[in-house]
């Protein structure tokens, strides 16, 4: 979803998962992210695998955009292996 802060994006999503009898799990950019080397990848897999585990899950990623930009020639490694981990 796509629009301005407090336009009501997370309590929208929040409103299906409860329709469709999902967990719901909300969380921002900054609670993936971390400055020490394979944290976020690891917070990513973490992530994947507590919504396994209490399935139906919908996962809602806050500001997703700061996380994973435009990749170019010059993406820092880490952040490659950020976006890979997510995909996989």
């Amino acid at each position: 979803m796509y629009g301005p802060p407090g336009t009501g994006k997370t309590l929208l999503a929040k409103a299906c998962a409860g329709e469709v009898n999902s967990n719901f799990i909300a969380l921002s950019t900054a609670d993936i992210t971390s400055k020490w080397v394979g944290d976020t990848e690891k917070n990513i897999k973490k992530l994947f695998e507590d919504a396994r585990k209490s399935k139906p899950s919908i996962i809602f990623i806050d500001e997703c955009d700061s996380l994973f930009g435009i990749r170019k020639e010059d993406t820092k490694d880490y952040s490659l292996r950020a976006i890979s981990e997510f995909l996989t």
